[in-house]
C-alpha cells in the first residue's frame, strides 16, 4: 500500500505558505513577550490580563508591522497547520513548515481572511488558541504535556470554541469560550438577571457565562466536547475511556476560561460578575483578557500581513 501512494505524494504540487524558522519564531515571540497567568485569584475568579513586553515595558497589542507579521504567521500556522505538529511543537518539538496543496484557497478560509469583520471574528478564536498554549508552556516545568482543539474554520461552526487538556502529576480540561468586540463587551457576557440570580433567561443563549452555566448544569454541548477531549487524548499518547473523560468534564474537576478580545480601556475583572454561579470553585474560573490599543486596527493590519504573505506564496 505504502508503495502504491508513494508515486501520488511524490507528483503532488504543493506550497509552503509559513517556513519553519517564521513559525518558530513566532511561537517564541509570543513565549518570551507574553505575560504569564497570575497563581492568585482575586475571588471573583483568575483575572488573566495578558499584556506583551516592548521597549516601553509591558503594553496591550498594538497594530505595529510586528505584531501584525507575528500574529499573521501564528493565525496561518493554526488556520492550515497540522494540530499534531503544533502540538509537537508547544511541547517542546521543532517547527514544520505549513505546507498547502498548489491551486485555489479554500472558499471557505478565502471569505474568512477577505472579510474584515468575519476574519476579525476568526482571529480572536485564533488568539485564544495561541495564548492557551503560550500560558501553558509558560506554565509547566514538570513535564507535562498539554494540547488544544484548533479554532473553527469559521466562527459560526458549531463545537467549543475551545478545549485544553494538561496531562501531568494531576490532569486538567478547560473549557474556552471568546467573545470579541470593538466596543465595551460587557453585553456578551451576562445578563443583569444572571449576574443576581444565576438562572439562564431565555434571550441570553450567546452570552459567555450563560453558555458555560448550561454546560455545567444542563450538559448542553457534552458530546461534542467528549470527541474532542477523546481526539486530544490520543494525540497526547494517553489512554482513557468514557468514564474517564466524563469524569473530566464534571462540574466538579472541568475548569472554565472566559475569553475577551477587546480594547484595553474596557478591562475590568467585574466584567466576569456572574462567573460564580458556573462553578463554586474560583480556581476553575479563569477570565482571560486580551486587549488592544484599538481591536480593529490590530485585528486588520493581521489581515493585511495573512493576505500579504498568502500572495507572496503565490496562493492569492
Amino acid at each position: 500500500m505504502v508503495q502504491l501512494l508513494l508515486p501520488l505524494f511524490q507528483n503532488t504540487a504543493e506550497v509552503v505558505v509559513v517556513k519553519t524558522h517564521e513559525v518558530r519564531e513566532a511561537w517564541h515571540w509570543l513565549l518570551k513577550n507574553m505575560s504569564p497567568r497570575p497563581d492568585q485569584n482575586c475571588s471573583l475568579c483568575i483575572y488573566d490580563l495578558k499584556v506583551w513586553s516592548d521597549a516601553d515595558g509591558q503594553q496591550p497589542l498594538s497594530p505595529t508591522d510586528l505584531i501584525g507579521m507575528m500574529l499573521g504567521r501564528l493565525y496561518l500556522t493554526s488556520e492550515l497547520g497540522d494540530l499534531g505538529a503544533i502540538i509537537n511543537m508547544v511541547n517542546g518539538a521543532d517547527a514544520q513548515d505549513i505546507i498547502v496543496p498548489a491551486g485555489d484557497l479554500d472558499e471557505d478560509v478565502r471569505n474568512v481572511i477577505e472579510s474584515r469583520k468575519r476574519f476579525r471574528d476568526g482571529l480572536s478564536e485564533h488568539l485564544a488558541f495561541w495564548v492557551c498554549l503560550a500560558t501553558a508552556a509558560q506554565l509547566c516545568s514538570d513535564g507535562s504535556k498539554f494540547a488544544c482543539i484548533l479554532p473553527h474554520v469559521q466562527v459560526d461552526d458549531k463545537g467549543p470554541d475551545g478545549l485544553f487538556l494538561l496531562v501531568g502529576l494531576t490532569s486538567k480540561v478547560e473549557l474556552q469560550s471568546v467573545k470579541n468586540s470593538e466596543k465595551d463587551p460587557a453585553y456578551l457576557l451576562s445578563t443583569k438577571f444572571f449576574q443576581k440570580k444565576g438562572r439562564v433567561s431565555s434571550s441570553a443563549r450567546k452570552r459567555l457565562l450563560e453558555e458555560f452555566h448550561r454546560f455545567a448544569y444542563q450538559r448542553t454541548g457534552f458530546t461534542r466536547l467528549d470527541r474532542a477531549l477523546s481526539d486530544l487524548c490520543e494525540r497526547l499518547g494517553v489512554h482513557t475511556d468514557q468514564r474517564i473523560r466524563i469524569a473530566l468534564l464534571s462540574s466538579t474537576s472541568c475548569s472554565y476560561n472566559a475569553v475577551v478580545v477587546a480594547d484595553h480601556q474596557y478591562a475590568r475583572h467585574d466584567l466576569f460578575e456572574g462567573y460564580q454561579h458556573v462553578t463554586k470553585d474560583a480556581e476553575h474560573r479563569v477570565a482571560t483578557y486580551i486587549g488592544s490599543t484599538s481591536w480593529a486596527k490590530v485585528a486588520e493590519i493581521v489581515r493585511q500581513s495573512v493576505l500579504q504573505t498568502l500572495k507572496n506564496s503565490g496562493y492569492l
